[in-house]
């Protein structure tokens, strides 16, 4: 009986390198899909925000009941809110008026009592909050003439 060889058993793999870079590509793709899906989600987050966003100019008219006041208005497309005050010799916004459109700007007390302790011979003023700035006036005649802008 004449035996015939057998024939050659495959090598088991060896646990290295190559059989590595198998496993760790799929791992690696799938963690870079998930910071993309991440990325992504935050990003229409953040869209959805700014598009919904309210306009601070707006909402102070809205707030104050002030939709078809000609004393307070918007300009610049809604970048720009213009409040003439009352005066001794002009119509205009009364002292409560301006006290609402000030609260909700949220306008820092620290502004308000620079408006307050403004004279007529101050000419204008200008101070920065929130990404606002207001720019105002006093004479008793105009009363107190405010100009915000973002």
């Amino acid at each position: 009986m004449t035996s015939e060889p057998l024939p050659p058993v495959p090598a088991e793999p060896e646990r290295g390198a190559d059989q590595n870079a198998d496993t760790t590509k799929p791992r690696l793709r799938r963690w870079i899909i998930v910071g993309a899906l991440v990325v992504a989600v935050a990003v229409l987050v953040v869209v959805v925000v700014n598009l919904t966003a309210r306009n601070p100019f707006e909402s102070a008219i809205e707030d104050c009941n002030l939709e078809n006041s000609a004393d307070v208005r918007l300009g610049d497309g809604g970048d720009t809110l213009i409040v003439d005050g009352k005066g001794e010799d002009s119509s205009g916004a009364a002292i409560d008026t301006i006290a609402c459109v000030a609260t909700s700007l949220d306008v820092p007390d620290s502004v308000v009592a620079q408006m307050d302790g403004t004279r007529a011979l101050d000419g204008a003023q200008t101070a920065e909050f929130e990404g606002i700035t207001v720019r105002w006036s006093y004479h008793p005649d105009n009363g107190l003439d405010l100009i915000f802008s973002r």
